[in-house]
């Protein structure tokens, strides 16, 4: 005969059902954060004190036909400078009270946790400061309608050499998709490729998934390239003296107990500038996002 239907639901049971916290925490994603390893750094300069560097720059000079006879001919241009001012300084903070600190699960160790991603903050915002300086720069290839070509990284490279920017100490920095793109380039990744193509043989990028090189200049993908009215990426080719950089106060933290409250404040910060120094020695890259 039916038993009925008065059966037992999770309602009925919630008492006895245990929720469980997983003790792993998912973390949020980070980006890639490259920039200050390729540009000029002048934090010794500013070392012991100093809130202004001063760059002078040099005129190239040109010969003169000297006639027998004639005095030489002087010159005297007049010189200019770039000033890197040492003016930003930026800070994280947060504060755990005793309470909830006693409270809080101790495998989580939030302490530290917040501490790493508030000097990964700090650190993410000296990144932005230097891949914003494309704003200053007087050459660029590309549109922000299409994406990278093996004709625009020649043009780009093609700018630094007609300048006689040395070929050491550059590198391309490419946001996410135009470096997944540039894999779809067969003279970048074909096992085929002669001399002109960035990587041959078996461990070109196609075996690897690494993108090292294009022709002979190191690739950087990070999602730090700054990216305006959604789909306009402002990629770039640079040279190590194109940018430079002063730290004056690397990145800290500090942790003092506040009695006021009953609980431990803990603050990251940063001191530092940066600048464009030569306007030669970068092109900004233009692509759709």
């Amino acid at each position: 005969m039916p038993l009925g239907t008065a059966h037992f639901t999770g309602a009925d049971l919630a008492v006895f059902t245990p929720e469980i916290w997983q003790p792993r925490i998912n973390d949020f994603f980070k980006a890639k954060i490259a920039m200050r390893n390729f540009v000029l750094d002048l934090s010794d300069a500013v070392a012991d004190g100093g809130d202004l560097i001063h760059i002078p720059n040099m005129t190239e000079m040109a010969t003169n036909a000297k006639v027998n006879g004639s005095q030489v001919i002087l010159q005297s241009p007049t010189e200019t400078e770039v000033q890197l001012t040492v003016a930003t300084w930026e800070e994280v903070s947060f504060l755990i009270e005793d309470r909830e600190r006693a409270q809080v699960l101790r495998s989580y160790t939030l302490q530290e946790r917040y501490a790493m991603n508030a000097g990964y903050a700090v650190a993410k915002s000296l990144d932005n400061d230097l891949t914003g300086l494309y704003t200053g720069l007087s050459q660029f290839v590309g549109d922000f309608v299409s994406d990278i070509t093996d004709a625009k990284v020649r043009e780009a490279l093609e700018k630094l050499d007609v300048a006689n920017v040395p070929a050491e100490d550059r590198v391309f920095v490419f946001y996410p998709t135009q470096y997944w793109n540039l894999l779809g380039i067969d003279r970048f990744v074909a096992v085929t490729v002669g001399t002109g193509g960035g990587a041959i043989g078996p461990n070109g990028p196609i075996q690897s998934g690494v993108l090292g090189m294009l022709y002979g200049v190191p690739v950087i993908s990070t999602t730090q390239i700054v990216v305006t009215a959604g789909t306009q990426a402002h990629n770039l080719l640079l040279q190590k003296e194109a940018f430079a950089l002063a730290v004056q106060s690397e990145i800290r933290m500090q942790t003092s107990y506040i009695h006021e409250y009953l609980g431990e404040l803990t603050t990251v910060d940063a001191l530092w500038g940066v600048v464009e120094n030569r306007d030669a020695a970068a092109v900004e890259i233009r692509t759709i996002v």
